[in-house]
């Protein structure tokens, strides 16, 4: 479970929460299918979070994946883009027909100082601008 806040002049402007988990037994080890760790999956979830979209900062990209892993990311916008919810998953590659879900985390979040709606494209690009920059401190400070 998690939460970000967007401040600018000493106020919120911007937050989200999230909260998610493996599927039960989608790793289990008598599944014959799987070959990927929990690691691999949460490595994989980090490779795609630094892949934010500058014009939607809410997780990951749309859509990526690697040999084993499919990451989709769905996001709904609602109320005149102000507020936002979605839904991240994980899929494991399979012999199967479909993939086989392996993680899920749901989000939702959006801009809190409405009162002066005409400050919103400001306030987009800042949250956007510091979400960014909060998710690159954060790689960074990982690998120290």
């Amino acid at each position: 479970m998690g939460q970000e806040l967007v401040f600018s002049d000493g106020k919120i402007i911007w937050g989200m929460n999230y909260h998610g988990s493996l599927c039960p037994f989608s790793l289990h080890p008598l599944n014959p299918d799987v070959e990927t760790t929990e690691e691999d999956v949460y490595e994989f979830l980090k490779e795609c979070l630094k892949m934010i979209p500058e014009e939607k900062p809410f997780r990951g990209p749309e859509e990526f994946e690697n040999e084993n892993l499919i990451y989709v990311n769905k996001i709904d916008e609602f109320c005149d883009e102000t507020n936002f919810n979605g839904e991240e998953r994980i899929f494991l590659k399979s012999g199967r027909k479909d993939p086989i879900p392996v993680y899920r985390l749901l989000y939702n979040g959006g801009y809190v100082d409405l009162e002066n709606k005409e400050n919103l494209p400001q306030q987009k690009k800042t949250a956007s601008k510091v979400r960014i920059e909060f998710e690159i401190t954060k790689k960074y400070m990982s690998q120290v």
